[in-house]
């Protein structure tokens, strides 16, 4: 499990297409929001116990889309508030996990299959201007 400390606003690039943004730090809660393409499905942990561990084929259900206004300029986001040792299971295959939540930074561990690349979101953006460059 890779684990990256994050605080408000700052988020992590999985792949090309997911986003994992933190979008507020509370005492014991932390609020998560996640913009993905509509087919892929984010859920809690807790609301699918069907769901066994990473590497098994993704779950075909829809991502239910809950939007903060002027939180998502790439697209809706998903915002789900998790606490210590709670999660987020992205496409069946991908877990957010709260590991720590201490005064304005959270601890987020991800459990991922190798093959997908996972940066954080100014570690990204700058491989992409690099890219751009070339």
């Amino acid at each position: 499990m890779l684990v990256l400390s994050r605080r408000e606003s700052q988020s992590v690039v999985i792949g090309d297409a997911i986003e994992v943004i933190v979008v507020r730090i509370c005492e014991d809660t932390v609020r998560i929001g996640v913009i993905a393409p509509p087919e892929i499905a984010v859920h809690r942990r807790e609301a699918f116990p069907a769901i066994e561990s990473p590497g098994d084929p993704p779950i075909e259900q829809p991502m239910e889309r809950f939007v903060e206004p002027n939180s998502a300029p790439q697209g809706e986001m998903l915002v789900l508030e998790r606490k210590n040792n709670e999660s987020i299971v992205i496409n069946g295959n991908i877990t957010v996990v709260v590991v720590a939540i201490a005064d304005d930074k959270v601890r987020l561990g991800f459990d991922l299959p190798k093959e997908v690349p996972l940066h954080r979101r100014e570690l990204y953006d700058a491989l992409k201007r690099s890219e751009d460059k070339k």
